[in-house]
């Protein structure tokens, strides 16, 4: 049986530094093209960096961002995001 991996990233929502947000989006890039999705808040900041970096890999077999919100407000998930589940 094939597992797929799910990596759980956390960090600061609303506004990051430009040096923060390079590296997450640089370490979502990294993990997607490896196949590795990743799991996060889904909203602004280093979530959205995250999955914004996602969405940036290249590989046809590239792991997937998964936005959890913390409401039932679906349209507060940052526009990078490939799934969104809203759980309030």
């Amino acid at each position: 049986m094939h597992h797929k991996v799910v990596v759980s990233i956390c960090g600061s929502s609303g506004t990051v530094s430009g040096e923060i947000y390079h590296w997450s989006q640089a370490i979502g890039r990294g993990l997607a093209e490896r196949g590795v999705s990743i799991l996060c808040g889904g909203r602004d900041g280093v979530m959205e960096a995250v999955c914004h970096g996602v969405s940036q890999a290249l590989s046809p077999s590239r792991g997937l961002s998964i936005a959890l919100l913390p409401s039932e407000n679906r349209s507060q998930a940052n526009t990078y995001a490939d799934i969104v589940l809203p759980t309030g």
